[in-house]
C-alpha cells in the first residue's frame, strides 16, 4: 500500500476501538509531522539530495480504517483533521459514553 515517496502509518488497521481513557484531552499527529518536516529541512540543509530521497514526503494514515470506537474518552474535544482528510475507507464511528 505504500506508493514511491509516500509513508502509511497503520496501512492495514481496519478497526480500531480506544476504550477507558478518561483523562485524553487531544488526540493529535501534529508532532509527527513536524518530526518529518524538522527531517526534511535538515537534509536540505546537508546537500538536498536527501530530501528528494525521503521516504516520508508524504504521509498517509489508516487508509483502510473502516470502523472506529470510542468508548469513555469524555475529555477527548475532537479528532485530528488529517483523521478525516486520510481516513477516507472510514464507515462507521461510534462515541459512547
Amino acid at each position: 500500500m505504500e506508493m514511491a515517496g509516500e509513508a502509511v502509518a497503520f496501512p492495514k488497521v481496519e478497526v480500531l476501538v480506544i476504550e477507558d481513557m478518561p483523562n485524553w484531552e487531544e488526540w493529535s499527529f501534529v508532532e509527527e509531522e513536524e518530526e518529518v518536516q524538522e527531517e526534511e529541512a535538515a537534509a536540505a540543509a546537508k546537500g538536498g539530495e536527501e530530501e528528494a530521497l525521503s521516504p516520508r514526503s508524504s504521509f498517509q494514515l489508516l487508509p483502510c480504517l473502516t470502523k472506529l470506537q470510542l468508548v469513555e474518552c469524555p475529555k477527548l474535544r475532537g479528532f485530528p483533521p488529517q483523521l478525516g482528510q486520510q481516513a477516507t475507507s472510514l464507515k462507521e464511528l461510534q462515541i459512547r459514553n
